[in-house]
């Protein structure tokens, strides 16, 4: 019988494009980026390749935090011309800063909450995000009610899709396998890493990517409040 319904954050409840887009645009005139780069789109194309490819190195253990943090404007400066580190350190801090103050959720993610935790069940947030932005992003944009547990990887010392991160969460709900579930945006880290420690999951397609999976998926949050409500009852 399901007791814990585990959510990602960001992607799943927190609305991370649209959040993260406000902020850089943001950011873009508060650092006067124009007189740098030809357009926002020029700039934020090119942070989004530098950003993803040092998570990238986050995630496999290659880089630290901080070289996420700066490095990915740093590396976005250089293009310009720019090799100042200590504004791109700057950049860093505005941007993290500019996320956390961000509300914007998921579509029908606050009434689907307050609905599975009218059922009765234990709901706790999982994610690899930074413990500097994730408690803000969960208190201030309305989550924190329905939330016991904020599970960050930054703390527990793993990240998704890492069976320590999976099997810590468990030892701290005091749950087992079956009585969890997984809800998640990410294939490799939500879903399949939740499913390699035998906790059913279901993924989130919240951009209608239409990626090749058989197994369970949603295309919008409300969809879970049947399907896991029954879940509650037993299996």
């Amino acid at each position: 019988m399901i007791r814990h319904v585990l959510f990602d954050l960001d992607h799943t409840l927190w609305d991370f494009d649209g959040n993260s887009l406000e902020a850089m645009h943001e950011l873009y005139m508060h650092f006067d980026l124009d007189r740098r780069f030809a357009s926002f789109d020029d700039f934020h194309e090119r942070y989004l390749r530098h950003n993803t490819e040092l998570w990238q190195l986050y995630a496999a253990g290659e880089v630290n935090k901080a070289t996420v943090t700066d490095g990915r404007f740093f590396r976005t400066l250089c293009e310009a011309g720019d090799t100042s580190p200590d504004e791109a350190r700057l950049m860093g801090q505005y941007y993290l800063k500019a996320t956390s103050l961000r509300t914007g959720l998921m579509p029908n993610a606050l009434q689907t909450l307050k609905a599975l935790s009218d059922k009765g069940l234990n709901l706790s947030i999982i994610t690899n995000g930074f413990r500097e932005v994730q408690y803000k992003k969960v208190s201030r944009s309305g989550l924190s009610p329905f939330i016991g547990h904020l599970f960050i990887s930054d703390e527990i010392g793993a990240m998704k899709p890492s069976p320590v991160f999976f099997r810590r969460v468990m030892d701290t709900l005091g749950a087992q396998p079956c009585e969890c579930l997984v809800v998640g945006d990410n294939l490799r880290s939500d879903i399949l890493g939740a499913m390699a420690v035998g906790i059913r999951a279901i993924y989130y397609d919240s951009r209608y990517e239409n990626l090749p999976y058989d197994g369970e998926q949603i295309t919008d949050l409300s969809q879970l409040i049947d399907r896991v409500g029954e879940a509650a009852k037993g299996d």
